[in-house]
């Protein structure tokens, strides 16, 4: 488009009708603003309505986009960048990302590839830094290294320091296991002291290797015994026997050999039934009776012939979300014992995101029909469970709620006085599916939405398909024993019934 050669006096004459291109204003006397493109702007006002000359935005483009934008293009209204450069991101390109090894978000910052090298973060932000490892930096995901851990240290995440006693302060970095110990020290982190050696010992088990200090003694190598009753020149190490005679004709000839049997723990016994084990022995305790292990059970025969034995305990479940809060996988099974008298079972765990559940399973999940049985509760469909009675009923008294799903499907049958309910005692309920305990009715009842406002839906007792439902509730009465029916006994009376599995919580 040819540029105006409208002078401001000619404007002048045109009010009220269309200013000429780059004039606006009553009387369009008001140059438009030389940053508009194609110099066009609003007649009434000269806000900029085409656009913006190269990287400015605003009603008169007299904003800067952002010096990270993208090709310094940026939305000629907001000044909101259409891109950013590389390590920068928000709507104006004005936050780094600079840690991600390539291009970010240019909505949140999430780098698009991965972290630069030491670097490293949850959700694909990189704001973490792994400069505790070996060059090739650490995943960007738990900043767990890729080729191990700087100096002195060791973890997942480098965040502990190798044992002060390690030689040249070296350790697996994995483990913290030391590849050597100074002088007076041994053992996997070098953390038991072997002062009594006259040098160096064996790093596995703290044997002397060249001899016990004067005054000390031990068999097995191990200088543990002191031979203060000797006169000067020490006492043989083997046996304790001065080389120069007694002070007071006492003589210690006591050696041990090593650590007898491990003692019993609270639900746990040891994986060795040896009577002796040779010092610097590791066994472990596993736990029975479907407890669960928590802490190191991982026993040391110590040089002085004694155990060593960690803190740990074997903690029994009683119910899956108990399982699954000692650490237990419980998908699709796990071992329990909800009584402590009688043995371990396996039981099915359902994990949800509202708890993690026991299940039950019965005979009665499959529909059953029913036919053929007049008198009130004159049918008896006993429910039978995959674990004994006294069992579930414990497993129920140790969660904090359970619950049970009843269905009664009906054609011309009644339930009122017709069908119950008998709970684990062997009592009649006194409600129906879903209902409120003393009240004998339904769920639909407590939900307004029964036919005509009856108790139950099947009460309507007509020539129409019709169902109660709903999940009883009530701890101390489930599981539910049988089901009780009648009102069956005329070839058109019929009905179905299903009982869910017993579900429990906490």
């Amino acid at each position: 488009m040819e540029a105006s050669t409208t002078t401001p006096q000619e404007a002048t004459t045109k009010a009220g009708d269309d200013c000429p291109n780059g004039f606006y204003g009553t009387n369009c006397n008001m140059r438009c603003p030389t940053t508009c493109l194609n110099n066009t702007c609003d007649k009434i006002d000269g806000s900029c309505s085409h656009g913006c000359h190269g990287d400015l935005y605003g009603e008169r483009c007299n904003s800067n986009c952002s010096s990270h934008c993208k090709d310094g293009k940026c939305d000629v209204r907001t000044g909101r960048c259409i891109g950013c450069e590389d390590d920068y991101y928000g709507d104006m390109c004005e936050e780094s990302c600079s840690t991600c090894n390539g291009p970010c978000r240019q909505l949140d910052g999430v780098c698009l590839t991965d972290c630069k090298d030491g670097f490293w973060g949850s959700n694909g932000l990189c704001l973490q830094t792994c400069s505790y490892c070996k060059p090739g930096g650490c995943r960007i995901e738990n900043g767990v290294c890729y080729n191990g851990c700087r100096g002195d240290l060791y973890g997942e995440r480098c965040q502990t320091n190798c044992s002060n006693h390690c030689k040249d302060g070296k350790c697996d970095d994995r483990t913290g296991r030391c590849f050597g110990c100074e002088d007076g020290y041994y053992d996997d982190m070098c953390d038991e002291s072997c002062s009594t050696c006259n040098g160096q010992c064996r790093q596995l088990d703290g044997v002397c290797l060249t001899g016990c200090k004067d005054g000390y003694w031990g068999c097995n190598g191990l200088c543990l015994q002191t031979c203060s009753y000797c006169n000067t020149g020490g006492c043989k190490i083997e046996d304790g026997v001065c080389y120069n005679g007694c002070k007071d004709g006492v003589n210690n000839t006591q050696c041990h050999d090593g650590c007898g049997s491990l003692p019993p723990r609270l639900n746990a016994l040891a994986e060795s039934v040896q009577n002796l084990h040779p010092i610097g022995a590791y066994v472990n305790y596993k736990c029975i009776d479907g407890a669960y292990l928590q802490g190191s059970s991982r026993a040391r025969c110590r040089p002085s012939g004694e155990w060593d034995i960690p803190s740990f305990t074997c903690t029994i479940a009683r119910t899956c979300h108990e399982a699954h809060q000692l650490g237990a996988s419980v998908t699709p099974t796990v071992v329990i014992k909800p009584d402590i008298e009688l043995p371990a079972l396996t039981v099915s765990c359902e994990v949800t995101d509202n708890g993690v559940y026991t299940a039950i399973g019965n005979c009665g999940a499959e529909r059953t029909y029913v036919q053929g049985y007049e008198a009130p509760r004159s049918y008896n469909g006993t429910i039978n469970y995959n674990l004994d009675l006294y069992q579930i009923i414990n497993i129920a008294n140790a969660s904090a709620e359970c619950e049970q799903f009843i269905k009664f499907e009906c054609h011309n049958v009644r339930v009122i006085s017709y069908v119950g309910l008998t709970t684990r005692t062997g009592e009649l309920a006194t409600y129906l599916m879903g209902g409120i305990k003393g009240q004998m009715d339904c769920a639909c009842h407590i939900n307004n939405t029964c036919v005509d406002n009856l108790r139950c839906n099947c009460e309507k007792n007509d020539n129409v398909w019709r169902a109660d439902e709903g999940f009883i509730r009530y701890k101390e009465d489930l599981p539910i024993t049988a089901i009780l029916l009648g009102d069956t006994g005329s070839s058109y009376e019929y009905a179905y019934y299903t009982v869910g599995n017993l579900r429990c919580k906490g």
